[in-house]
């Protein structure tokens, strides 16, 4: 066996000291190596996930912009029924007041009849008197035919006349029945007005409500659209940065 001088020591002491910073330079480069590989991997995971997050928001931001823009829609329907009903509703009312002013002009014609049939009635029931009283008198002059003519004359005249006054009685009623009625569907008319343009005021809130409405709808569906666009912008730097 052979042996080992001190300057062969030396020599092998020397070798092992070229041999060691080499070694050295090789792993701390595949130490390098790993951590950039993590910091990739770490990366990528994080741009998933935000790219995950970015995708559900955007489809959420979009359904809801969907589902706005279909109640939009409804309450668009609801405005255009409810803007129909306040004008048949108005247009009806009109029509009664119409009707109203008619019966009114009735009710002021059956005045005038009865106002009438009075004036006429009193004069008859004047001139039956005073024919009755000279009926009277030529019969005691020794007229008693013509007396008796006279007489049955007066007679007819207050018939006459108490028809005159019955008929007058008849359209005082019937004046002031049509004049009832009258104010009755004036009533009727102008609360068919009021409920019209009630709900024509109404129909004009929602329709304003449904225009908001659908555009925040829009709006919403942009965003969303954007955020999905985002997402995938996200998952390709994800997939290029993992790859």
């Amino acid at each position: 066996m052979p042996e080992h001088t001190d300057a062969t020591l030396d020599n092998d002491n020397m070798g092992r000291d070229r041999t060691m910073p080499g070694n050295s330079r090789k792993s701390g480069g595949r130490s390098r190596r790993a951590a950039a590989t993590e910091e990739e991997a770490r990366a990528a995971a994080e741009a998933l996930a935000l790219s995950q997050a970015a995708a559900e928001q955007g489809t959420a931001r979009a359904s809801a912009g969907v589902q706005a823009l279909e109640d939009a829609a409804v309450l668009a329907a609801q405005s255009e029924a409810t803007a129909l009903r306040g004008a048949g509703d108005v247009d009806q009312g009109l029509a009664m007041l119409d009707i109203s002013d008619a019966m009114a002009v009735m009710g002021a014609a059956a005045r005038e009849v009865s106002a009438a049939d009075v004036e006429r009635a009193m004069e008859m029931a004047a001139m039956s008197g005073q024919m009755s009283v000279v009926g009277t008198l030529v019969d005691a002059l020794g007229m008693p035919a013509l007396g008796a003519f006279l007489e049955n004359m007066g007679a007819r005249m207050k018939d006459m006349s108490l028809y005159q006054f019955s008929r007058s009685l008849g359209a005082a009623a019937l004046s002031e029945g049509i004049s009832a009625a009258g104010e009755a569907v004036e009533g009727l008319g102008i609360g068919e007005v009021s409920d019209g343009l009630d709900s024509l005021a109404i129909a004009q809130q929602m329709e304003a409500e449904s225009d908001q409405l659908a555009g925040a709808g829009l709006a919403s569906i942009a965003q969303g659209v954007d955020e999905l666009e985002i997402a995938e912008r996200l998952r390709d730097a994800a997939v290029r940065a993992h790859g």
